[in-house]
Parts: C-alpha cells; sequence; structure tokens
C-alpha cells in the first residue's frame, strides 16, 4: 500500500491545501484555490469509502470535486462537480 504522507507531500509541493477536518487514515481531501477556480481531490485508499456527504459539502461550496481512488497500485479518478 501507498504511504499516505507520500500522497500528502506530492498535493503539498502541488500547492494543494490538505483538509484534515475531512481527512483520515483511510481518505484524504486536498483543496486548490487558484483565481476563481476552486478544486478539491478526494483521494481513498478504501473501495467502500463513502465520501458523498463530503463531496456535497464542498460542491455546495464552490469546489469543483474529483474522487480518486486507489486499488492496489492503480489510480482511478471520478469528476463529480
Amino acid at each position: 500500500m501507498i504511504k499516505i504522507t507520500s500522497i500528502d507531500d506530492l498535493y503539498l509541493r502541488y500547492g494543494y491545501e490538505l483538509k484534515k477536518a475531512f481527512s483520515n487514515k483511510d481518505r484524504r481531501v486536498y483543496t486548490l484555490n487558484k483565481g476563481v477556480y476552486f478544486g478539491a481531490d478526494i483521494v481513498t485508499f478504501e473501495e467502500s469509502e463513502n465520501c458523498q456527504k463530503i463531496i456535497k459539502q464542498l460542491s455546495d461550496s464552490g469546489y469543483a470535486c474529483r474522487l480518486k481512488t486507489f486499488r492496489q497500485g492503480s489510480l482511478h479518478s471520478q469528476r463529480i462537480s
């Protein structure tokens, strides 16, 4: 399994902010605020992780959300809003 700190380091290097209130050991939420663009990447490490409540909260706040799931060494991405 990939180390969560490696994912954190990568996102922070590209200017994203870790949203600790939404993050835990199975999920990380990163936001990017550049000009008029507000984006959020929700990265999960468990396929069963339900992120709909977080996605709704972020979408309602104006973020374009993208859900990414790590599955045995590969990354699957889905644009939500």
